[in-house]
């Protein structure tokens, strides 16, 4: 086994991961995030929006679309909170102590939906980022 150690910028690092890992299975975007800005709020962040059955997806399935376990459900929460700026927002809270924060803005926002939707199953994520800043 290879370990590589790199420095630079985040950015730079996210590049040079990309780079490395083109033998493997193809990671998304939001996977090399996480690998880029790991520490304890990303360890908590995924407690809540990538394990199978997480409450994410219990409570937002029918809202949402994407893969749990791909890191779908974390990228859509990160960028509603964020206004899509996605790296930024990890970045800055990278060392939490947890993602409660993300957790009850996410919730908010589906429960918000439910009201609006009730009886709405969708197969598409159907709540945008341009959508949610002009409806909050």
């Amino acid at each position: 086994m290879q370990v590589y150690i790199c420095s630079g910028s985040d950015s730079e690092k996210l590049k040079w991961f990309k780079t490395i890992n083109i033998a493997g299975k193809e990671l998304t975007e939001q996977e090399l995030r996480n690998a880029v800005y790991a520490g304890t709020w990303v360890s908590d962040a995924k407690r809540y929006f990538s394990k199978n059955n997480c409450a994410a997806y219990g409570l937002a399935s029918k809202y949402v679309s994407g893969e749990v376990n791909r890191q779908a459900y974390l990228e859509t929460a990160i960028r509603w909170i964020s206004n899509g700026n996605i790296e930024v927002y990890m970045g800055n809270h990278q060392h939490d102590p947890n993602a409660v924060a993300l957790w009850n803005h996410f919730s908010s926002v589906i429960n918000w939906a439910k009201a609006v939707f009730p009886n709405y199953l969708i197969t598409t994520n159907i709540i945008s980022t341009s959508a949610l800043l002009t409806t909050t």
